[in-house]
């Protein structure tokens, strides 16, 4: 049951290779992270501005009732650096991350193809900026499940109100799937 859960949420975290869109953004100077690994900080003009993220904020806020926080720091990495912060085994080299959010950290991880345009790419971040406000307002569920089943259905809410009819579809993930998640073990 655990292997079946962590198997669901990479499917959710993650989006496969027919949804990948290339970024034509200009993005800043790569930045090394405290592993070697080349970064690069998201700046204003090249993928999101903060206004932007600062929108899915609120609107989060407003569907919670959640107190608000600051837009976090929100970085484009490798999908092998992401595949390594999510704890992935080399053995599902299919699996390619979208997003991570490092509760220790504070901090956005986007895949380094994220596309600002992408209605999908969107989601994923209001998804990692439910994550990262269940942390900063000290949201307590009983197990890890349920702050993903919670970043999930906001994440579908989200798509519905740009007009998505089927937002569970357009993820690949069933709403059975993501109900999974919430259960504690």
């Amino acid at each position: 049951m655990r292997a079946t859960k962590f198997m669901l949420f990479g499917l959710f975290l993650l989006w496969s290779a027919l949804s990948f869109a290339a970024v034509e953004a200009e993005i800043g100077s790569p930045a090394k992270s405290d592993n070697g690994r080349a970064e690069q900080e998201v700046t204003a003009s090249a993928k999101i501005s903060a206004e932007k993220a600062g929108s899915y904020i609120n609107w989060i806020v407003q569907q919670t009732g959640w107190p608000p926080a600051d837009v976090p720091p929100i970085k484009t990495t490798s999908f092998a650096h992401l595949r390594e912060l999510s704890g992935l085994s080399n053995d599902a080299e299919w699996i390619r991350p979208a997003a991570f959010y490092s509760r220790s950290e504070h901090l956005i991880y986007l895949a380094d193809n994220w596309n600002k345009d992408d209605l999908v790419d969107q989601s994923i971040l209001v998804h990692e900026l439910v994550h990262h406000l269940q942390l900063e307002d000290h949201i307590q569920f009983a197990c890890w499940g349920r702050y993903e089943a919670q970043a999930y259905e906001l994440q579908v809410q989200w798509l519905r109100t740009q007009g998505v009819k089927d937002p569970h579809n357009l993820l690949h993930a069933s709403k059975a799937s993501i109900d999974s998640l919430a259960e504690c073990p």
